[in-house]
């Protein structure tokens, strides 16, 4: 199947700290914020629009003169001749979101610029230097909680108030709205905010709590809290498996198949897969993966793909010729699948399948739910995907306009089979996030779905 090459962001802007700085006073001495002109980066914005027309799939869908509207709207807000590396990237976001709202995978980011001043924080060891929080997060509308922790003192649930006197809501407001957030990411955005250790206000049982806690080394964070393995349980007869990223499919193949088989052996029928974390991935052995769950011989799958063709697309498809083109691909081409062949010897009978996914559930992963829901191989349970969740794939990565500014962007646009209207998959059980629900620290849509199964099963 299509070969969607999603990628880790974060582990990506890390690497690409190629601008050293000069910090000034009060900021944090390994970081550098830099200052830039605001009628140069003006000028950069304004002749975004060519230059992603030639490269990125979706410009076309948006409205160019709503864009350009945008960009003076921005850029009027701003008073001062200059402005900080972060407090431009929030700036461009007021215009640049209108291709994030037609394309989910398209993103800003500032990069750490490392502060030239102190040469012990080289590139090698940047992430054993730099401390972020210790705990992940959990966004439902305008509040923040812990989804996951690697602090004891900091447990999953906890309503988060403030951050170093800041409140969440001024955190927010430089975010992207992702369901379940890289708190990395999220300092990065709001100024660079890595310190040594963090004072936090927080809500838990009903009691207002000050605390100080010590932050995690990025490279910790990035081990323990952005962890991608694959966790499978059964309970009262029930199964469950988390896939955090479709990477390592045939691991996850095994894995899924074992579950299945445990619960068969317990006299049970239904099976839950968490996708609520999953951001995409890798397309590899998916038909082997979807054989699984039906005896067919082949599903139809996509109904046409284009190809914005550029230098990077080339070497996967070619069409040298056409640069800056969006190129439909035959039929013929071996690089995609209008049908997927599947192996009916590897379907594991007649189950139950509930599909957990939220807005993070992207790319491959709705692309899989999409899947299961168009060819009725089982239920959709959470919340409705992004628009255009399965729309757009093949992410790829530029620093334009500046290097200090990391743009991802899709470079294919997909037209899928699927139920989805209006651009958006819904759930077949909808169970929506209420924050007070989460603050009690469990799982509040895991537990209803196991309500709901346990009732059909009565």
């Amino acid at each position: 199947m299509t070969q969607l090459k999603e990628k880790n962001l974060f582990a990506l802007l890390l690497l690409l700290i190629v601008v050293d700085g000069f910090a000034q006073e009060k900021q944090d001495p390994w970081l550098y914020n830099f200052k830039v002109k605001l009628e140069l980066e003006k000028e950069e914005l304004v002749d975004f629009w060519d230059r992603a027309s030639q490269r990125m799939v979706g410009v076309d869908k948006v409205d160019r003169n709503m864009y350009f509207a945008k960009v003076d709207s921005a850029f009027n807000t701003y008073k001062e001749d200059s402005i900080t590396l972060t407090e431009m990237v929030k700036l461009y976001r007021g215009a640049v979101d209108l291709f994030t709202n037609e394309d989910p995978h398209f993103r800003i980011y500032p990069s750490l610029i490392r502060n030239a001043n102190h040469k012990e924080a080289s590139r090698k060891n940047f992430q054993k230097v730099i401390k972020a929080l210790p705990f992940s997060c959990l966004q439902i509308n305008d509040s923040l909680l812990v989804d996951e922790s690697i602090n004891e003192n900091i447990l999953k649930g906890d309503l988060i108030l403030s951050i170093n006197g800041i409140k969440t809501v001024d955190l927010l407001n430089y975010t992207y709205s992702d369901r379940y957030i890289n708190s990395s990411l999220m300092q990065l955005q709001y100024h660079m905010m890595f310190t040594p250790d963090y004072d936090l206000e927080l809500i838990r049982d009903g009691k207002m709590i000050k605390t100080n806690v010590v932050g995690a080394t990025l490279e910790q964070y990035n081990k323990q809290l952005s962890c991608k393995e694959t966790i499978t349980m059964v309970s009262e007869n029930i199964g469950y498996i988390e896939i955090k990223e479709f990477q390592k499919n045939k691991t996850i193949i095994k894995k899924l198949r074992k579950l299945i088989k445990q619960v068969k052996q317990s006299n049970g029928h239904s099976i839950i897969i968490d996708l609520r974390r999953n951001p995409g991935g890798s397309g590899e052995d998916f038909d082997k993966l979807v054989s699984i769950f039906t005896p067919r011989e082949k599903i139809d799958y996509h109904k046409s793909i284009k190809v914005m063709i550029s230098e990077k697309t080339i070497p996967h498809y070619g069409y040298a010729d056409s640069i800056g083109k969006l190129v439909t691909l035959p039929f013929s081409d071996p690089q995609v699948y209008y049908e997927v062949p599947l192996q009916p010897d590897l379907y594991m009978g007649k189950m139950n399948y509930y599909i957990l996914m939220s807005i993070n559930t992207g790319s491959m992963a709705s692309s899989f739910a999409n899947i299961i829901q168009y060819n009725n191989l089982g239920s959709l349970v959470g919340e409705p995907m992004r628009y255009n969740a399965t729309k757009y794939g093949e992410v790829e990565q530029g620093n334009d306009p500046l290097a200090a500014i990391q743009l991802f962007y899709s470079t294919i646009e997909i037209d899928e089979y699927t139920k989805a209207k209006d651009g958006v998959i819904r759930p077949d059980i909808s169970i929506p996030y209420i924050a007070t629900e989460y603050m009690k620290g469990s799982d509040p849509m895991l537990e209803k779905l196991f309500q709901i199964i346990k009732s059909k099963n009565d």
